[in-house]
């Protein structure tokens, strides 16, 4: 993973969020000059969530409360709401859960080509008296835009009119695929530090820049078996590719920094590369604490950014085993831009999902208007197109970093697991 984890279009990032970013200074020795402009820290002002104050009548069966996004669905904007009891500082005008209504706890997906604004509704019980009141909460952070924290009161008035929007919500995509341009064979697939075999292309076991990344807070450096005896980043085995974080036997020493993990990376940048398509990875993920997945694309001419991000994995004890993140990053004028998610695939399917334990499908259908995400061929996210130039995949394990602080087991937590690796126009 290389470019910036950096501003998720959300919050202010952290310390641990820089990842992208730092593999652009170290690969440019730190100069961030892209499209004839510094990359730029402030980024521009982003969508906002906000909640409508509501009054509605002690005897309705239910009230309704408008969430509402500050401009248009221009990508994928995923909200979580609750109720919350009235203030313990006004008893008399407290609402309570249970006795006055029903509790909600819901996930709210905008997509693009939907209204602006969604209704949640709230089963009422009875028995409210006037100017009591209770509250819908944003109690997360918001995934695609602004507004975690965000609040507004529901207050049981006498004769108050209380209706849900006009709303109205797209279809949710499906994958196109087109004719199929690439499939990674597992059982014959080779790697190494060149990325070619006399003159066959293979996968290349390092970025172009090097096997480091210290700018990130990684704490491995991206080991070969072959160059690097006793290490084991990578097998191909039955069929299937893993890639592994671990702690060295016999640590490294590069530029004066003593490396005591390493990480692993496979990329395809000298076998194939294409502009837009369907890439798909079927692949299990780590999770040991510290580890860190990803499946990614960086363009093939050496610029940075654009970047698409199908999955990263951080287990730095925030992610759960059904979480992911996806992000696309860009350049706005001199300025770097981009668009970033945590996603709880479960509660956006509906369905227990395991993506440690079980294999999935991680997938990206990028195309010239719109990127969409996919998960088990289920639209997860999706955002306007920024990148219009050749790209090839990468797929890799490190540690430290977002990832967090190490705590490797020596076996399958460690890794990542790769059944298929495929791409269609």
């Amino acid at each position: 993973m290389t470019s910036v984890r950096r501003d998720r279009g959300r919050h202010s990032p952290s310390a641990g969020d820089f990842t992208r970013f730092q593999f652009l200074q170290l690969a440019l020795g730190g100069a961030l000059a892209t499209g004839g402009g510094a990359l730029a820290a402030t980024a521009p002002a982003k969508t906002t969530v906000t909640i409508d104050p509501a009054g509605v009548d002690p005897s309705a069966k239910a009230a309704y409360v408008n969430v509402r996004l500050s401009g248009r669905v221009v990508n994928t904007v995923v909200v979580t709401v609750m109720t919350r009891n009235g203030s313990d500082l006004f008893p008399d005008r407290r609402a309570l859960s249970g006795v006055h209504y029903r509790p909600v706890n819901q996930l709210l997906v905008f997509r693009p080509g939907d209204a602006a604004v969604k209704t949640v509704t709230i089963p009422l019980i009875g028995g409210a008296k006037a100017d009591q009141w209770f509250e819908l909460i944003v109690p997360t952070e918001v995934q695609g835009a602004a507004g975690g924290g965000a609040s507004a009161r529901i207050r049981f008035t006498p004769g108050a009119r209380n209706t849900p929007a006009a709303s109205t919500s797209r279809p949710m995509k499906t994958p196109t695929r087109g004719a199929q341009t690439f499939e990674l064979d597992l059982r014959s697939a080779r790697a190494n530090d060149s990325g070619l075999i006399g003159r066959r292309p293979c996968l290349r076991s390092r970025f172009s820049h090097g096997r480091t990344q210290p700018n990130n807070g990684e704490l491995g450096f991206y080991t070969d078996p072959q160059l690097h005896a006793g290490t084991r980043a990578f097998d191909f085995k039955d069929g299937v590719l893993t890639l592994r974080t671990e702690k060295l036997r016999n640590p490294i020493r590069v530029g004066g920094v003593t490396y005591e993990y390493g990480s692993s990376v496979l990329t395809t940048q000298t076998m194939f590369s294409q502009t837009y398509g369907y890439f798909e990875w079927d692949a299990r993920l780590s999770s040991a604490p510290g580890s860190w997945s990803g499946l990614w694309l960086l363009p093939s001419n050496g610029a940075w950014p654009p970047e698409i991000d199908v999955m990263e994995a951080p287990r730095n004890g925030q992610y759960r085993n059904a979480d992911t993140n996806v992000a696309a990053h860009w350049m706005d004028g001199p300025r770097h831009d981009s668009v970033s998610a945590r996603l709880s695939i479960d509660k956006i399917l509906g369905r227990p999902v395991d993506l440690v334990k079980d294999f999935h499908r991680h997938a990206v259908e990028w195309r010239k208007d719109f990127t969409t995400w996919f998960l088990d061929d289920v639209e997860i996210f999706q955002a306007p197109t920024h990148f219009h130039s050749e790209a090839y995949a990468l797929m890799d394990v490190t540690v430290g970093g977002w990832g967090g602080r190490p705590e490797l087991s020596g076996g399958a937590a460690d890794e990542m697991q790769i059944r298929s690796m495929r791409v269609w126009r």
